[in-house]
């Protein structure tokens, strides 16, 4: 395990590349981002334990080859890895990198994906600092990352970042989506797929950030197009959301979408969190096809 940045990039090996025409990608992949709320926040009915059956239900029901989830203090992590052995499972806490504060973990299925290596960095100007706070964020902010290679063939690696960027603090929002386009620009080449509540809508600055498109092969693409139907906040359980979608699934251009939707429906009549969990179904294409969007 990794804290620093900068060991990633040391530890990340650009996927290998398939130049044959005879290079098979591996079959789509539905990856899903879902701030499940902080179990500590809210009294009955929308306390941890009156939700879990329902938060683990949206999860199994949508069938997501990767998940990345957002807020999840300890216990909620224990009760997410017991009901999903069969997902890999890696995440640390956002105040000491174990297992205080809330974590920011990714899920990816055992018999889809080989693990390769995962790592985690904060959000601030000491990216190997547990706990550290970036300018003028609230709360600790981190990145947990993920290598992976698929099963069908290892050839095409892939590498998942999952966030939670700051509900406050703008400067935060904005650096912190600079220091992951660096590292994202870091591998151009390299499937990509960044995960995340950003805390920000669509053309905001720290959107448009890791959105920026400069002609490289590390170009980041929102898996939704700029009009999604609806947003993904809602604040009070009630279904009724603000407008703003400020939850995301970006790519690299070697990923296509091929679908994406929010899934806004309920359990028993009431929401599984305060967030909609959004779903997206990407490709992995070869070199060849990297054009392709």
């Amino acid at each position: 395990m990794n804290a620093h940045p900068l060991g990633l990039i040391a530890a990340i090996i650009v996927s290998t590349l398939c130049f044959s025409t005879g290079c098979q990608p591996p079959a789509p992949f539905r990856v899903m981002s879902f701030n499940i709320r902080n179990g500590t926040i809210d009294p009955p009915p929308n306390d941890w334990l009156s939700r879990r059956a329902s938060v683990i239900a949206t999860i199994r029901e949508n069938e997501p080859d990767i998940v990345g989830l957002q807020e999840v203090i300890a216990q909620q992590a224990d009760d997410i890895a017991l009901a999903f052995p069969e997902y890999h499972y890696f995440g640390v806490g956002n105040m000491d990198g174990a297992d205080g504060g809330e974590a920011d973990p990714i899920l990816a299925r055992r018999d889809r994906f080989n693990y390769i290596q995962d790592g985690y960095f904060w959000l601030s100007d000491a990216p190997s600092i547990p706990g550290s706070v970036g300018w003028d964020a609230r709360y600790p902010r981190l990145v947990s990352w993920l290598k992976l290679s698929f099963k069908s063939n290892p050839n095409f690696v892939l590498l998942v970042l999952n966030t939670h960027l700051d509900h406050v603090g703008t400067e935060a929002r904005l650096h912190s989506a600079e220091m992951i386009r660096r590292l994202t620009d870091s591998y151009a080449g390299t499937p990509i797929v960044v995960i995340g509540d950003f805390n920000c809508e669509w053309g905001d600055p720290p959107h448009a950030v890791l959105v920026k498109q400069e002609g490289n092969l590390a170009e980041l693409r929102d898996a939704f197009s700029a009009k999604a139907r609806r947003g993904t906040f809602e604040e009070n359980f009630d279904g009724v959301d603000d407008g703003r979608r400020i939850d995301h699934i970006l790519h690299s251009r070697r990923v296509i979408t091929l679908s994406a939707d929010i899934d806004d429906k309920t359990h028993n009549g009431r929401y599984a969190s305060d967030h909609f969990p959004v779903v997206a179904d990407l490709k992995v294409t070869p070199v060849s096809d990297s054009g392709a969007w």
